[in-house]
């Protein structure tokens, strides 16, 4: 009979093994997951204000009302809950699209900015990087220049499922071919992300590629079952519980996706101390 202790040795001798402890271990010391509650956070309260916007562009866009109504709701039902927050309330919204677009613009830039903050200093929390506190003015162009450039490729990433959303159900071979057309996306996306909301102190593209593709693959994932979720289990709640249980289903996802999000920087920020020592560069505040 094979000696236990060994045995269980060997295994954590493996590299996959001490790289899933080591994300673990440096996951709870750096205070990871409460960084991804801070992210999921203000996330929540920003994706009001986008789909503000949403709802105004296809307002101008779309000419027939039903076909209005028909794509908003596909729009709605990717994310788990958010059908029974906004009700019968799209109708009046895409009415008054030119003061919508508006108030959704001004609040998206306020609370996406502080999205882009609570990820910035997350970065810098488990990257272990001293910067100096910059001006208001730098800091602010710093956060809508992220904020844009990331919005953009998320809308990219949000269009490839929704068109994908949009297929027959049977043909199986264009659903493989768009969910890897998604997850490329959602890998350029994060790939972005990391190097951009870690400022000119961060490591290059290439030694963010690790991190981006766990990140990729667990938010792929999430949004091929948040769909079973939101069908399931939220609708029946939400049945029980009104749109409480919706609020709850959107924040339980932008939870699990903030989450990811962390792992992925963690994987990173390991990776790179392992190859170039700790990071004590120094760069400029969020």
């Amino acid at each position: 009979m094979p000696d236990l202790g060994k045995l269980l040795d060997r295994v954590k001798r493996l590299p996959v093994i001490r790289v899933i402890v080591g994300v673990q271990r440096r996951y709870g010391r750096d205070g990871a997951g409460l960084l991804a509650s801070a992210i999921a956070y203000h996330a929540f309260f920003s994706l009001f204000p986008l789909l503000l916007v949403v709802f105004s562009v296809l307002g101008f866009v779309l000419d027939d009302p039903d076909r209005q109504r028909e794509v908003i709701q596909e729009l709605t039902s990717a994310v788990p809950g958010l059908q029974p927050l906004i009700g019968d309330s799209i109708d009046a919204l895409v009415k008054t699209r030119a003061a919508t677009g508006v108030i959704g613009i001004l609040g998206f830039l306020w609370t996406g900015s502080m999205v882009v903050r609570a990820a910035g200093h997350a970065m810098l929390k488990v990257f272990h990087i001293d910067v100096e506190r910059d001006n208001p003015i730098k800091q602010n162009l710093w956060a809508f220049g992220a904020l844009a450039t990331l919005a953009f490729l998320a809308l990219i990433s949000v269009g490839v499922s929704f068109f994908g959303s949009t297929l027959p159900s049977g043909n199986v071979g264009s659903s493989i071919l768009l969910i890897g057309v998604g997850l490329g996306v959602d890998l350029g996306l994060f790939l972005v992300a990391y190097r951009v909301l870690t400022r000119g102190a961060g490591p290059s593209f290439r030694a963010m590629l690790p991190g981006s593709i766990v990140a990729a693959v667990g938010w792929t994932i999430l949004k091929l079952i948040g769909s079973w979720y939101a069908r399931r289990t939220v609708a029946d709640a939400t049945a029980v519980y009104g749109t409480f249980a919706g609020a709850v289903g959107i924040l339980v996802m932008l939870s699990l996706g903030a989450r990811f999000f962390m792992v992925g920087a963690v994987v990173n920020a390991i990776r790179t101390s392992e190859n170039q020592g700790p990071a004590t560069g120094r760069g400029r505040a969020r």
